[in-house]
């Protein structure tokens, strides 16, 4: 089998086009990405739709992973992206973390990354393990996202 370290991560995201309408797609370079979009070169959906801003991000460890998770959130109906976009932090967003018992103090985190929590068969559209830093240290627990 391939090195899995060595592999680059894909990265499933959803945009919003300048009509309101959502698009959703895989990549590995997401900067890239959004910038074909912008500039017609992404996908035939977005051209003359632009610009696209970006509004969810996850990671995925390879690209049968980030297709899957595409299908199944391309059947969503709009009210489930809007809520998967609310409900999820996208990477560099500032939230609170929770659900550790041990934490008296409300800890703010920075986004570093977002993946999709998964074992063995099971892979929910809902669940998203996220990586953490709060400046010295990488961690993974629940959050609140901070509503602007």
């Amino acid at each position: 089998s391939r090195n899995a370290s060595k592999m680059k991560p894909w990265y499933l995201y959803i945009v919003e086009c300048r009509d309101g309408t959502f698009y959703t797609g895989i990549t590995i370079d997401i900067k890239k990405r959004i910038d074909a979009h912008n500039s017609g070169r992404g996908a035939k959906y977005t051209r003359g739709r632009g610009p696209v801003k970006l509004m969810h991000l996850r990671r995925y460890t390879d690209r049968s992973a980030a297709s899957k998770a595409e299908h199944k959130i391309k059947k969503l109906k709009r009210g489930k992206k809007l809520r998967i976009i609310s409900d999820f932090a996208l990477p560099g967003e500032i939230v609170v973390a929770s659900g550790r018992s041990a934490i008296k103090k409300r800890l703010y985190a920075l986004v570093v990354c977002v993946r999709e929590y998964s074992f063995s068969k099971y892979t929910n559209t809902d669940s998203v393990m996220y990586e953490f830093s709060d400046g010295t240290t990488g961690f993974s627990y629940g959050y609140t996202k901070i509503k602007n």
